[in-house]
Formats: structure tokens, C-alpha cells, sequence
């Protein structure tokens, strides 16, 4: 078995130079980030110079690179949408040379059905999967109830029925997301459980990626705001016991921490580091 890979959501605050040199000094393995401004839905500006200083580091780093798209994006709206704020990030990611693309499904609001998301969400992907080849698509568990898409696991089983090419559309499981849904994560005899749920309706092989976050919010609050590992409901404890499962024990882990200074990042990265020894 190989090592197991460990990495840090980042936020963008000055350059991609500065960016690429945080991920270096806090030894991760990979990094994900958004690349829209947090308040409004647009891509953030870059410099030429600095996108280039970026690709020669990321090249010499980093095989993989994961990009979060941004919340103003609703793959699942049954409205006419040309998505071309999801079109704007996808080619800003390509030229910085990103392998993996993380996005929330988003909402069936409006629709009378909530099938009528999950049908909208699987024109998009098939669309966007023979379009982009470069890519590995990564769709990821949410916190939200209805009308949103993917909070109750059976939501991505309808999902890959629809799905042209199905192993070509992977996953990422949040696990603040789905305790936050319902799934009681905190509760040690009951991850085997939720593991037998992700097999039957993604199945395991599909998951490349586990978002390793505590919640401030109580189960089934269907409310998303991440905590310091430890500090939230579902603990330290269980969190550790849930990686360290043996179905999961190779699947790469990322944490996204609430905002906080580069000294405790540093410490809350070192705790999933020292599980994995």
C-alpha cells in the first residue's frame, strides 16, 4: 500500500504564487480552493505572470490539484441556464493545470419533482464529461434537505442511472455534510453502516475523496458550518475511527478548516497527519 495522500483546503488571498508557497510550507500532498471572488459570481482577476509562475511550481509539486467551484454555480436548475460562470472556472482551470473538479449538485428549486434536478444535473455532466476529458468530475455530498440535490445518498444512485459514462463521474464525501444531513457519523457503531449506504447507492470504488470536517451544527440540522476537528458534534474520536476504517484506508482525505492563521492550520493538519502514521 502506498502512502496515504493528506491535504488542506486553501483560501486565495494574495497571489498563486503565495498560494502554492502556503501548500509547500504546510507539507500537504494536494490542495483544493475556490478561484471566484467570495461575494460576487464572477472569477477572480489574475495576472499572466503569476499564472505561469504557478503551472512551472505545480508541475514540480503537485500531481494533483483539486478546484472547488464556486456556490453561485446550480448544476441541477431546471431553468434555462447556459452555466457560464461553471464554463468561465473550468477553462481558468485548465490553464492552471487542475486534474480534479469538486462542485456541490445544487437545487431542483422550482421543479415540481425533485427528479426533474437530478435529470437537469445528468444532461450537464454528460455534456461536460465528453467535453472534458482532462478532468476528473467530483461530485460531492451535501448538507441541505430539498429542494437541494445530494444530501440523502439515494439522490447520487438516481444520479449515475442517468449518467452516460458512469466511470468517468466520481465523489467526494463531506463528512460535517452528512452528519449535518442525518447520517449520525458521531456515532462509531453506525459509520459501517453508512459506508454499506455509500456502497449501494455510489459505491465505494467511485469515491476518490473524503472532506474530513467536524460540524457546529447538531444532526439532521441540514445546516453547513464546519468546526475545528474536535471542536464540533461529531469529534475527534469518531472522525479518526471513521478515516481509519479498513474500506477507506487509501482514499485521500482533506480537511477544510473554518478560517483561521497559517499556525493553526498548521495544527490541524498535523491531526489527521498523525492518524495516518
Amino acid at each position: 500500500m502506498g502512502k496515504r495522500k493528506l491535504g488542506l483546503h486553501l483560501r486565495f488571498e494574495t497571489t498563486l504564487v503565495d498560494l502554492i508557497n502556503q501548500a509547500l510550507s504546510l507539507g500537504v500532498d494536494f490542495f483544493q480552493c475556490f478561484l471566484t471572488l467570495k461575494t460576487a459570481g464572477r472569477v477572480l482577476p489574475l495576472d499572466a505572470n503569476d499564472m505561469k509562475a504557478f503551472v512551472d511550481l505545480r508541475r514540480q509539486f503537485f500531481k494533483d490539484l483539486y478546484l472547488h467551484i464556486s456556490y453561485w454555480v446550480n448544476l441541477s436548475s431546471i431553468e434555462y441556464n447556459p452555466h457560464k460562470l461553471f464554463k468561465k472556472e473550468l477553462e481558468l482551470a485548465k490553464r492552471l493545470e487542475f486534474t480534479h473538479i469538486i462542485f456541490h449538485p445544487g437545487s431542483a428549486k422550482k421543479a415540481a419533482k425533485r427528479i426533474e434536478g437530478i435529470d437537469a444535473l445528468a444532461r450537464m455532466l454528460n455534456e461536460v464529461i465528453k467535453r472534458e476529458p482532462e478532468f476528473k468530475f467530483v461530485i460531492e455530498n451535501v448538507a441541505q434537505g430539498p429542494p437541494s440535490i445530494g444530501g440523502n445518498l439515494g439522490d447520487f444512485k438516481l444520479l449515475l442511472e442517468k449518467i452516460d459514462n458512469p466511470e468517468k463521474l466520481y465523489f467526494c464525501i463531506d463528512t460535517g455534510h452528512a452528519y449535518a444531513y442525518g447520517y449520525d457519523l458521531a456515532d462509531i457503531s453506525y459509520q459501517d453502516t453508512f459506508l454499506d449506504l455509500i456502497e449501494k447507492n455510489i459505491g465505494l470504488h467511485r469515491v476518490i475523496l473524503f472532506h474530513i470536517n467536524d460540524t457546529l451544527e447538531k444532526l439532521g440540522s441540514k445546516i453547513d458550518k464546519h468546526a475545528k476537528i474536535g471542536e464540533g458534534n461529531i469529534g475527534q474520536e469518531a472522525l479518526k475511527t471513521f478515516v481509519l476504517n479498513p474500506r477507506i484506508i487509501q482514499a485521500p482525505l482533506l480537511s477544510e478548516p473554518p478560517i483561521m492563521s497559517e499556525e493553526e492550520l498548521k495544527k490541524e493538519f498535523d491531526k489527521i497527519v498523525r492518524w495516518n502514521k
